[in-house]
């Protein structure tokens, strides 16, 4: 993971910068990480107080880090998960460096394929495709990052050579699983932050490619979690995601996870929240207050 810090996060944008809405400003080449201050044992401490005892059953994850100058706070952020609805991540960084080689890919139509993987979504996504039907390779990205298609990721996942998508990932330095029956491999919340982290120093895809992933998850459509944390007129780039899984005593454990860009103009921040418990109502409440504390913590010091 460490190899990507420091490799592909040099390469330096020669495009002018004024072009661009959701990119770092400065594109800048981090440097050594830094511990938070002064808010990070407030916001942890609020954490603690506020949410786990307003949430008994509900254990959380955090991971929050600066894209100005890349100091970061954790809280369980290096706890393993099983991350089966995170294909559609790599899936999509995978399709616009793919398109950077083949600049018609994005226009050519694809049939909707539907999906054989059952889920069982407590936060149902909308669906506004129809099985059967031709739809750009632009429209699918767009349905699978802001609705949660999960026909659309189907339907991009099969048209995709395997062996380029695990190139990709190979290149990312990151090991998720590749199809929904590779459920063994894990992955945390600071190493899946890696891709929002790429986007955002354009650092892997182009400044283009860069700017249009993140644009496209400024739309997201899932408003309970991190985006309720932070005021309406503050933009947030994020991709939720929910898993349900039955633990040794048959007993159904709910997975939250909520991870994005938050827009803050004087401290742009990365936040990645998982939520487990057995309500998912109360997780993706969970998540909200949490982003709430530690937005809250975040304009205090920089107001």
């Amino acid at each position: 993971m460490e190899k990507l810090f420091h490799t592909s996060l040099n390469q330096k944008a020669t495009t002018s910068k004024s072009n661009f809405k959701y990119l770092n400003p400065e594109l800048l080449v981090p440097g050594a990480t830094k511990k938070y201050v002064p808010f990070e044992l407030k916001a942890t401490s609020r954490i603690f107080e506020e949410v786990e005892k307003k949430y008994p059953n509900t254990t959380l994850s955090v991971y929050v880090r600066n894209l100005n100058n890349w100091p970061w706070f954790g809280i369980h952020e290096d706890i393993q998960f099983a991350p089966i609805a995170l294909l559609k991540m790599p899936l999509f960084i995978a399709y616009l460096k793919w398109s950077e080689a083949e600049p018609d890919l994005l226009n050519r139509s694809l049939i909707l394929k539907k999906s054989t993987w059952s889920s069982s979504e407590y936060f149902v996504p909308k669906n506004t495709l129809q099985e059967g039907k031709k739809y750009t390779i632009l429209n699918l990205l767009n349905e699978m990052m802001v609705n949660s298609n999960s026909y659309a990721s189907v339907t991009l996942r099969d048209y995709m050579p395997r062996e380029y998508l695990i190139k990709i990932e190979s290149e990312l330095w990151i090991d998720p699983p590749i199809d929904s029956h590779d459920l063994k491999k894990t992955i945390t919340l600071k190493e899946y932050s890696t891709f929002f982290r790429i986007l955002y120093d354009a650092g892997y895809l182009s400044p283009e490619s860069s700017e249009l992933a993140l644009s496209i998850l400024t739309k997201t459509d899932f408003k309970q979690g991190i985006v309720s944390g932070v005021p309406e007129n503050v933009q947030v780039a994020n991709k939720f995601w929910e898993r349900v899984i039955t633990d040794n005593a048959w007993k159904e454990i709910h997975q939250i996870h909520d991870c994005g860009i938050v827009y803050y103009k004087k401290y742009p921040y990365m936040v990645c929240i998982l939520s487990r418990g057995t309500d998912l109502e109360w997780g993706a409440n969970a998540i909200g207050d949490t982003s709430r504390i530690i937005y809250e913590e975040i304009s205090k010091s920089y107001p």
